[in-house]
């Protein structure tokens, strides 16, 4: 999983310093790339999780605004006011009856809303929980810079130069010039036999 990067270069200074820069420059661009797609998903996520909590702003006015009409607790308000209905029927006791009457005809209207808010008002808080944890994840992820390269060897000045291969090209040159020689020669001798026919 290794990358080798050689520079050839007149000045092995040079070389590593144009190698310490390629790594660079790959890692902005790995960095830019990454930075680009995490933004996005951070914005999509930030958006959901400014809706859901515009919307959970929301049920919670319109829980408010029922509770403030009396109706707290479904379940217990009805059992309660059912057995004092039931007692003040019992006695005989019409203002009673009639309070108690108007207090249930409010739970009536509203209880089913009021049920239906606070089950969806809970679901949609689990939610929000999840959604908070994603969208502090995306905006770590968005805002950190992360290096994506290491350096297993850093870039080092040669210590003999590397190109061209002195060696090498005394060798070319020297099999060149015989081969070039033995050609002319033959031509020359060829040239020759021609001149001594005529």
């Amino acid at each position: 999983m290794a990358v080798e990067i050689a520079v050839l270069d007149h000045s092995p200074d040079t070389a590593s310093l144009i190698a310490r820069s390629i790594m660079k420059i790959l890692d902005d661009v790995v960095n830019d790339i990454q930075k680009e797609r995490t933004i996005q998903g951070f914005l999509v996520v930030k958006k959901t999780y400014e809706q859901l909590s515009q919307e959970i702003r929301s049920m919670e006015d319109s829980l408010a605004i029922i509770m403030s009409k009396g109706v707290l607790d479904i379940k217990s308000q009805s059992e309660v006011y059912g057995d004092a209905y039931a007692q003040a029927v019992a006695e005989g006791n019409s203002s009673a009856v009639k309070a108690l009457e108007e207090k249930l005809a409010v739970l009536s209207t509203y209880g089913s809303e009021y049920m239906s808010l606070r089950q969806r008002l809970s679901n949609e808080r689990s939610r929000l929980s999840e959604l908070k944890g994603k969208y502090d994840e995306a905006k770590v992820d968005a805002e950190s810079r992360i290096q994506n390269y290491f350096v297993v060897t850093s870039p080092f000045p040669a210590e003999k130069k590397s190109y061209p291969i002195r060696w090498l090209v005394v060798s070319i040159s020297v099999i060149g010039t015989l081969l070039t020689g033995i050609i002319s020669i033959f031509f020359y001798e060829q040239a020759q036999k021609v001149k001594a026919q005529l």
